[in-house]
């Protein structure tokens, strides 16, 4: 399994740990694979193959932010 450094803002990342804490999820990277596994069905795609569609969503939705996937 291939690692990714993942920023994100504290009431954000609080709101992660309390899930884990809570215990619904064993860890962070479980608690993040799954809203990555929404992310990709709610786009047309699935966990392993978003598909053209889902990159170009996350392409538009950064540039519309700002953000930097870098």
């Amino acid at each position: 399994m291939s690692k990714v450094l993942v920023s994100m803002p504290k009431p954000m990342l609080e709101s992660l740990d309390r899930l884990v804490g809570e215990g619904f999820y064993a860890s962070r990277s479980e608690a993040i694979r799954d809203g990555l596994r929404l992310l990709f069905q709610s786009h047309g795609g699935d966990e392993m193959h978003g598909g053209d569609e889902l990159i170009d969503f996350v392409e538009a939705i950064g540039e519309q932010q700002g953000f930097s996937y870098s």
